[in-house]
């Protein structure tokens, strides 16, 4: 009779693979501090805002130079995001401007958290293949959810109505230039909002405190980020969800595909169809009839995937992650 081999136990987490490392290497064990994490999520955003700020400045500038009837700063600032290709660059700046953060600041601790994209979470999700659509289709559910709560709060006028919509600046855009613009604020969002807030700044908190902690304050980050108070209780929400699905599945590429999806069709739909992306807009009763039965049907979803998943929370990286120091 063949002796079978005995099971692998499961990856170690994160924490704890580099303390291993630590003890092997004789150095004491040694948390990574909360400041530059916190520092991330208050500053990743503003920064990206200067940087898009300045080069407006620089811009509006020099139109005036080159034409000589304008003579107003703002003025010129604000005919630069009428213009597509200024726009369309600007948008593209802000994004990169963004991504730039957690990179560079990911990069400044690898001697102790190993490569860069492993350590911010670009690794493989430990989540089946095929739950991607009910993360997709989960994430509409929350999204629904997060807007039926957040259109209470402001009918009870505990929260401000904002009057205008990140999509509004796509209005009027030639088509062409409209599909490009509503792809880099679909991509953009998706993938550098996602390194800020779950790939650095939650996956470090959670190596400090417990991982929902780290996934309350990331989400509260990620809310303030979005200024406006309506605006900020709606992402906070959402970002509890995205935050609780990169900690299950150890990756932020789940929600990446989730950030990406929610943006794009709301964002689409508002400006190719006119359907308002505002999630405190007043709806009737039957608009409102139908978010309740869409939240209903992605909350559903989304339950599959808390519980397809289950069991795999503490399934940490591979060792890889923690390679290359």
């Amino acid at each position: 009779m063949t002796n079978l081999p005995e099971p692998l136990p499961p990856p170690l987490p994160d924490d704890e693979v580099l303390a291993l490392l630590h003890r092997a290497e004789g150095r004491p064990v040694r948390r990574p501090p909360v400041l530059p994490a916190i520092a991330v999520g208050i500053l990743a955003m503003p920064f990206a805002g200067l940087v898009v700020a300045m080069v407006m400045v620089v811009m509006a500038v020099a139109s005036m130079v080159r034409m000589a009837d304008v003579d107003d700063v703002e003025a010129s600032m604000q005919a630069l995001t009428q213009e597509p290709r200024a726009l369309f660059g600007l948008l593209l700046l802000q994004f990169i401007a963004l991504a730039a953060v957690p990179l560079a600041a990911a990069y400044g601790g690898r001697r102790a958290e190993g490569a860069v994209g492993q350590s911010l979470g670009l690794v493989l999700p430990r989540m089946r293949l095929w739950l991607y659509p009910f993360v997709i289709v989960g994430s509409f559910g929350v999204m629904f959810a997060a807007g039926l709560l957040t259109q209470v709060l402001v009918s009870a006028g505990l929260l401000p109505q904002m009057e205008n919509m990140p999509a509004d600046i796509l209005t009027g855009l030639p088509t062409g230039w409209k599909a490009a613009c509503l792809g880099v604020m679909s991509v953009g969002p998706g993938v550098c909002e996602e390194l800020v807030f779950r790939g650095y700044v939650m996956r470090r908190l959670a190596l400090r405190w417990s991982p929902w902690v780290a996934i309350g304050l990331s989400s509260a980050f990620f809310g303030i980020a979005h200024v406006h108070p309506m605006h900020m209780f709606f992402a906070f929400l959402m970002g509890v969800w995205l935050g609780w699905l990169a900690q299950r599945t150890r990756s932020i590429v789940p929600s990446i595909v989730a950030h990406f999806a929610v943006d794009f069709t709301v964002f689409g739909l508002a400006a190719f169809s006119g359907v308002g992306s505002d999630p405190g807009a007043e709806q009737g009763l039957a608009e409102l009839a139908w978010s309740a039965g869409f939240s209903i049907i992605g909350l559903a979803a989304a339950a599959v995937v808390v519980v397809a998943t289950r069991g795999r929370a503490h399934a940490g990286p591979e060792p890889a992650v923690l390679s290359g120091q």
